[in-house]
């Protein structure tokens, strides 16, 4: 697994506006790995990074009219 500046280097990165800054000495020390499909069952498409950048167009599926999406924390 190869690092540059956190992130993984082989991966796509699509920036949120969901999150906080993180203090500069505290370092990740988890990866979650979630997959997703939108709608459900169909892969490939646009819809996940709007759900997760908060662009997602609620007319665009029935589906997308009532889903919500919440901020999770783990504190260990």
């Amino acid at each position: 697994m190869l690092l540059e500046n956190g992130w993984l280097v082989d991966a796509r990165h699509v920036p949120s506006p969901h999150h906080d800054c993180r203090p500069e000495d505290e370092k990740p020390t988890l990866l979650v790995v979630h997959n997703i499909s939108l709608p459900p069952g169909e892969f490939g498409g646009p819809w996940i990074d709007a759900l997760f950048t908060g662009t997602i167009d609620p007319d665009a599926h029935p589906f997308f009219a009532e889903i919500h999406i919440c901020a999770y924390r783990l504190t260990a």
